[in-house]
């Protein structure tokens, strides 16, 4: 694996490990240090019903991400793997559990204790054990929401009623959870408080994506997969919609003067499912041929509307429709909308090996995509944590392809 270079990006994403993330894991320190509950969530799991118990959230998936980004994350699979867990487990689950096993040197002094931990079976099966796992090795209670899987592939205003009153049943399961455990009640005033901070900072999150849409591209993959960070760990935050304030700016000044992320863009291209974290220089590549990465779906899946008069309602119907909580007709809709909106000339489908769930259907779609769009897609084999299945030069041969493809699909396309 080749080092990865330092990728050009926006002002407001530049330090982002300094300025913000490594502040973000202190105060969780802090946090435990004076007493404060502090609880570890999986992704889709709906945080904002514990910011409003003042609950300081922690993910593991994402300090799984700093992990690989600081590379040393096959480090610490290999310690799980020595005490048991299978190569073939989520490679975000054999990092995080290697550094808990082996906290010596692990990154930031680990993450911060939890009193808690919460998952969800809106992201992917794995959740369950690794949840189960993790409240087993710190003897903590763990809360598991489970949902129903959008079997219709509706979208958010068109969703069963019933899967809506379950979720929604769910949640006020949640809520006689952390009041037993927390001997408190809900304050439902700080609840539509944190639930108008999270409208904010969603909707900020969700402008920015909009802003992408224009060409040149404004904002690359780099800097999303940054700044997704606060859009998951804290929504219900002002730390949230400060942030997303500022760069919402920055990306939208880019718009108005026509700065492009790269000098002439070649090829606009959305990004399925994780990115190698060990290797965001992996983008630049991409860069010096003229592809641009202006969205990713991941981007895009963790976040949406919220109605703060209808909290729990509104919480159900965002993450209900969860990309992968819904079917392969949700998936082909959105990707029809993305093609359309973000004036692609292709897509880039990982074949990711830690998050197979996420990958089912790849072949499907990508036939879908020419079928329906006429523009090709890439299956692309990595792992977003585990470099010992990702080969760069096989990758470039394969993007090489792709982009010969990409240029002769451009030229049989009428123009608009």
């Amino acid at each position: 694996m080749s080092k990865p270079s330092r990728a050009r990006g926006l002002e407001t994403t530049k330090g982002f490990f300094r300025n913000y993330v490594r502040p973000y894991f202190e105060e969780g320190h802090r946090a435990k240090e004076e007493g404060k509950p502090v609880g570890w969530f999986f992704s889709t799991f709906p945080v904002e019903i514990a910011q409003a118990f003042d609950v300081y959230p922690i993910w593991p998936e994402q300090y799984a991400c700093l992990q690989g980004a600081l590379q040393v994350s096959v480090k610490y699979c290999e310690v799980a793997e020595g005490k048991g867990f299978s190569k073939d487990l989520c490679s975000y689950a054999r990092n995080t559990i290697g550094s808990i096993l082996d906290p010596k040197e692990a990154p930031l002094g680990g993450m911060p204790k939890p009193d808690f931990i919460f998952a969800a079976s809106t992201a992917c099966d794995t959740h369950l054990k690794w949840s189960q796992v993790l409240s087993r090795m710190f003897k903590v209670p763990y809360f598991y929401l489970d949902v129903p899987y959008n079997v219709s592939g509706a979208d958010s205003q068109d969703l069963e009623k019933e899967y809506v009153e379950i979720y929604v049943a769910e949640l006020e399961r949640l809520i006689e959870f952390l009041e037993k455990q927390l001997d408190t009640r809900l304050d439902k005033n700080k609840l539509r408080r944190t639930m108008e901070t999270s409208i904010k900072a969603n909707d900020l999150w969700m402008d920015i994506m909009d802003l992408r849409k224009a060409i040149p591209c404004p904002m690359g993959a780099e800097d999303a997969w940054s700044a997704v960070f606060f859009v998951l760990a804290c929504p219900g935050s002002q730390l949230a919609v400060d942030f997303y304030t500022k760069l919402k700016d920055e990306v939208a000044a880019k718009v108005k003067e026509g700065q492009g992320v790269v000098p002439e863009e070649k090829y606009r291209v959305a990004w399925d499912n994780l990115p190698p974290w060990f290797n965001l220089g992996f983008y630049d590549y991409l860069k010096s041929l003229g592809v641009v990465v202006v969205i990713e779906i991941p981007s895009i899946t963790w976040s949406g509307r919220l109605d703060a008069s209808k909290p729990l309602e509104s919480l159900a119907r965002r993450e209900l429709v969860i990309y992968s909580n819904s079917t392969m007709p949700f998936r082909i809709r959105l990707m029809d909308r993305l093609v359309a909106e973000y004036s692609l000339d292709g897509f880039m489908l990982p074949t990711n090996w830690g998050c197979r769930f996420m990958s089912i259907g790849n072949i499907d779609l990508r036939n879908m995509l020419y079928e329906r769009h006429g523009i090709p897609s890439l299956i692309l084999d990595l792992d977003a944590t585990d470099w010992r299945l990702f080969s760069e030069e096989q990758a470039k041969v394969r993007i090489e392809g792709f982009v010969e493809a990409m240029e002769a699909a451009k030229a049989t396309r009428p123009r608009k």
